[in-house]
């Protein structure tokens, strides 16, 4: 869905770095995928703000993330997107049959964010 003219609630929450309001809207299930008249997504317009907690709470509330963002992430210095890329990767699969070791090694997840994922999804560790 396109938005030619202006930008949408989570798109003002991001360029404001108003992460509550931003967490606020998330919950309600607003649309994440709605493009701005440049063609950005709310997600798109938090990284090229660098703001990685709005980039942390779009994925972890179910944004589509492209494979080549996803290997970003993965490779990238910053934990707490990993999670939440862990996190939304759980959510998305019906019924939710996780081998999590293999994604706690995917991911690159440290002990304190498997303990996160165990505990979020009430899951005893393997």
């Amino acid at each position: 869905m396109d938005l030619k003219e202006d930008k949408t609630a989570l798109m003002l929450a991001v360029e404001m770095k108003k992460h509550n309001v931003l967490e606020e809207l998330l919950k309600k299930n607003i649309e994440k995928e709605m493009v701005d008249k440049e063609g950005k997504t709310a997600l798109q317009l938090a990284i090229d703000l660098e703001d990685i907690k709005s980039q942390q709470l779009i994925i972890e509330y179910g944004a589509d993330v492209s494979n080549e963002l996803k290997e970003s992430i993965i490779k990238g210095p910053h934990e707490e997107l990993r999670l939440a890329l862990a996190h939304n990767y759980i959510k998305k699969q019906n019924p939710p049959l996780i081998d999590y070791n293999t994604l706690f090694e995917e991911y690159k997840l440290n002990d304190a964010s498997k303990k996160v994922i165990l505990n979020r999804f009430n899951t005893a560790e393997t």
